[in-house]
């Protein structure tokens, strides 16, 4: 068997680098493609957080139109039976928001 000539030896390593450049290229790509990977996966993650808060925030403002509703029947109900006047109705209600305001500003101290 005839050895290698130096321009085959040459050529192989010529290939054996080249083949070094692209596993080591190969290896990046794979890096890059993991760090997509966990960018977009992170990404959905904090688009399902969004609709969970967004869900939410329906959910609080059908209640909040329900209590509103109710709020407002009940005041029919007491004013048209003469319960209490109207004007006795919007002071405790205005008196209520006060108290709420007070609370709110309390726990932010």
């Amino acid at each position: 068997r005839r050895e290698p000539t130096r321009r085959q030896r040459s050529h192989e390593a010529e290939s054996e680098e080249q083949l070094k450049k692209l596993a080591q290229s190969a290896k990046e790509a794979a890096e890059t493609i993991t760090l997509i990977a966990e960018a977009k996966a992170e990404l959905l993650s904090l688009k399902r957080e969004k609709l969970a808060g967004v869900e939410k925030l329906a959910e609080v403002d059908t209640e909040k139109q329900r209590l509103t509703k109710a709020l407002a029947d009940l005041k029919d109900t007491m004013v048209n039976s003469g319960k209490v006047s109207e004007a006795q109705w919007e002071a405790q209600v205005l008196k209520v928001k006060l108290e709420r305001e007070k609370v709110d500003r309390d726990a932010e101290e």
